[in-house]
Parts: C-alpha cells; structure tokens; sequence
C-alpha cells in the first residue's frame, strides 16, 4: 500500500492521507465513549490528571516528553518541511503551524484519554482479583492463629475499597506482610504493569478488549486504527526521503515507480530484524537511544541554522512577505535561546545520563516469571553508539561540503535555474496576466529586508527541469 500512495507523488499520498489519518480519529471517538463506560475508568482518568511530581525532576521523563512531540509533529525527520514544500507560494504557513500544533495537543490529550480509561478499567479488574486472592490468605492465617491482635483487618476484607485495603496493607509490619505474602494491590501499580512500549498496544489494549462485548468488532477497529497510524507515519517518512531526492538529481523524476519500490524494498528488509523473537529488544534499544539522542541533535542543529546561521529576524521577515502578517516579535528570542536552550540541555542530560548510568533493557526472567531490567550487553552498546553516530555523521559532512564549496558552484543547481531571458520572459507574462485581474492590496515589505523573487510555487509534483529553484533558508540560489 505505500508503493501504491507513492506511486503518482503527492497527489495519491495526499489522498491515502486523509483516510489514514481522519479514520482514527473516528476509532479514538469510539473507544473513548466506550471506554468511559467501563469500571473503573474514573479511576483511571483520574490517575492521569494527578501529577507525579517527583518525576520532574527526572531527566528522562522530560526527555521522553520532548521525543513524544517530535515523534508528533513529525520534527527532525524531514516530513514536515517535505510537504511544506508543496505549499503555494503565498500561504498562511503561520496560521498552518498554529493549526498543527493545537490539533496535535489536542489529539495527544484525547488519545491519553483513550488509554487511561482503558487502563483504569485493566488495573481495577487486576486489583480485585490480587484482593480476593488475599483475602484467601488473611482468612487462612486467622484460621490457623497467624495473624497477631493488632494486624486484624478493620472488617470484611472484601467490603473495603482499594484505597482502604492499601492503607491497612501498609500499615502492617513488613516482616509480617513477608510472610502472609500480601501484596499491596494499589491501582497505580497495576496501571504501570506491561504498558512499556509495544506491550501498551499489543498485550493491555487487546486484553481489554477481548472482555467487551463484541470484542471482534473493537478488536478489528483497534488494529485498523493502528495500521492507518502507520501507514500515515511511513507516508510521511517516504516523501522526507524522495522529495530531496528528487529535487537534488532531476534524472530520477523519470524513474519515480522505481525509486518508490527501491525504497518501499529497503525499508522492508532493514525492518526484518524488528520482527524476529529478539525484535522487541531492538526496538526498545531504538525507541530509548537510537532514534531520541540523535532527534534531539538533529532539531538542536535546526534551530542553530534557523535562529543564529539564517537569522531570526531575517526569517521573521521571510514569514512576513509569504503571509502578509507580521508574526509575534517573542519568535525570535524564543528560536535563539528559549527552544534551543532546552534542546541542548535535554541533550546534554540524556549523553549525561548515558555515561553515569549504563544503559539497560526490560527482559523476560524465565527462573521467577517477571520481567527484570538487564545491561546491554558491549555489542549491543557499540552496534547503538555506531548508529547514533551515522544518524548524525550528514549533518558536518554536509556543512563542511557547503563551506569548501557553495551552492553557487553545483552544477546540478546552475542548470536547473532560469535563464535571464526566460526570467524576463516570464516576469513579462506575470505582469500581462496581472492587468487582467483585480490589483491586490500591496503588502507593505518588511523594513530593510527585500523579499526573495525565487520563492517558486510546488504544485504536484517536485520541481520540474527549467523551473527556479530557491533555497531561501540557509543559502540562496
């Protein structure tokens, strides 16, 4: 199916788009309400809202926070600013990104919604069971005179609430809950039981939903939603590699199906080893380390080129000329210092964390049937470290290639620019078409600064040989 969505560029992409990302909105709907219903669901809801502030001051809470809305967003990974790159010339690109982001918190709060009613629901079904099962030992030890005068439970065990169980478990003696082997059975800990990583969505999700009615039906909508996340996240992925591409060497627009199948058939084969019976050990290893240090340093050097290579102001007045509003003067102190700062000090933390504190992985203990936390073994800490190293290598490589030599002297880029006689020709058709239409009310250009005349419109399809090409941050044509 992503072959087939990148088959005519942007236009089949753009299609499959809206089904694979409005249909799961539809699902989370769905599983909201109906979640909500379940018991327990309250409670977890209410978990949700009550903050953990000892988790704070953790460096890797903050650090998951930051990956989760570039993971989002879809910043450092290109496909953003590919798909940008299809946008009119004059767009409210502004107003676009205001739009995005909202949407995202606002979709991130329903979807933790959706989990946390769910969750709420598992854990409180968990915790009446781990009950029960104590009060079957309670009752044995007050049968055989175990249990001392002080310890007795204040009433019938299975009247008590789980707050009132917790409270009576944890004010016995340790050595005594040793030896009965209570557990506390509180619902914060059974909410946090196999929801890391993949097991959030294949074990605690489907466990739910094979206990509702109708179970096949939430099952299969579950897993559809999940497969048009993907479909959208890889669609996405695709066109931040093939734009450039394609851009950059105009000989492969003629080969666009075989471009399209060489990478759908390279992505296929780096991603046999994720389903392997070790697969979920890689992914882990990506999710925490490979895929999140390098984001970090990927966005970290993004905001360097913008705010303090580019300009800030000078982008600020880019933004002005293409939307014709002036955008809040606070963009500029916050690009330079305020987002940059805390990229580089959730990176420098999260590398600070990486040498005091070995990396380690959550594996499967078949002696105690639980799940323990294990060190990487060295391998698997150089085979880490290497793709950290090569996800970041491009970006000095290409900066020094851009010092030692400009853009000005690529051939690639010199023959896909206008010639001066087609650039007149075509400033003379702009100004013929203008007299026939309604004369525009003339946007006051932004104080010392002259606007770019290469901000080339991208229709459907990258830029064609002979058009303009503008690289209006960073360098120009």
């Amino acid at each position: 199916p992503i072959w087939a969505s990148l088959l005519k560029g942007i236009k089949s992409s753009g299609k499959v788009l809206y089904v694979s990302t409005l249909f799961p909105y539809l699902v989370l709907f769905c599983l909201l309400i109906r979640g909500l219903l379940l018991e327990g669901a309250p409670e977890g809801v209410r978990i949700m809202f009550t903050p953990k502030v000892s988790a704070w001051g953790t460096g890797q809470a903050w650090r998951q926070a930051a990956t989760q809305v570039f993971f989002a967003l879809g910043l450092g990974f290109g496909s953003t600013i590919a798909y940008a790159s299809y946008g009119a010339r004059r767009s409210p690109c502004h107003r676009h990104a205001v739009l995005v982001a909202t949407l995202n918190a606002l979709t991130s709060v329903l979807a933790t919604l959706v989990v946390f009613a769910v969750l709420g629901a598992r854990a409180t079904r968990r915790a009446r069971r781990c009950l029960l099962q104590n009060v079957e030992l309670v009752s044995q030890a007050l049968a055989e005179g175990g249990l001392p005068e002080f310890a007795r439970p204040p009433g019938n065990l299975t009247a008590l609430s789980a707050p009132q169980y917790s409270a009576w478990v944890r004010g016995l003696p340790p050595e005594l809950r040793v030896t009965l082997r209570l557990s506390d059975c509180s619902l914060e800990e059974e909410m946090n039981k196999g929801v890391e990583g993949p097991g959030l969505a294949f074990i605690v999700f489907t466990e739910t939903l094979t206990l509702l009615p109708a179970a096949p039906l939430w099952s299969s909508l579950f897993f559809l939603m999940l497969l048009g996340l993907g479909l959208s996240t890889m669609l996405g992925t695709a066109q931040a590699v093939l734009t450039p591409l394609l851009d950059a060497f105009p000989a492969l627009r003629r080969r666009r199906a075989l471009l399209s199948v060489g990478f759908c058939a390279g992505g296929f084969v780096l991603g046999l080893p994720f389903v392997q019976r070790s697969g979920s050990y890689l992914v882990a290893a990506f999710d925490d380390y490979v895929a999140t240090l390098p984001l970090l340093a990927v966005t970290a050097c993004e905001a360097v080129a913008v705010a303090w290579v580019y300009g800030a102001e000078r982008f600020l007045a880019l933004i002005w000329e293409v939307t014709g509003h002036r955008p809040l003067r606070l963009y500029g102190p916050m690009w330079r210092y305020g987002s940059l700062g805390a990229m580089l000090a959730l990176l420098a933390t999260s590398l600070g964390q990486l040498v005091l504190s070995p990396p380690t992985y959550q594996a499967w203990n078949r002696t105690t049937a639980t799940l323990w936390r294990r060190p990487y073994p060295p391998w698997a800490l150089a085979l880490t470290l290497g793709l950290m190293v090569v996800t970041m290598l491009p970006i000095p490589i290409v900066a020094l290639r851009r010092v030692l030599k400009p853009p000005g002297d690529a051939p690639g880029l010199q023959d896909r620019r206008l010639k001066p006689e087609e650039e007149e020709k075509e400033e003379e058709d702009e100004e013929e078409e203008g007299k026939d239409e309604e004369k525009e009310p003339a946007r006051p250009p932004p104080p010392s600064w002259t606007p770019p005349h290469c901000l080339a419109e991208r229709e459907s399809s990258p830029l064609e040989d002979g058009q303009e090409l503008c690289f209006p941050i960073g360098r120009t044509a």
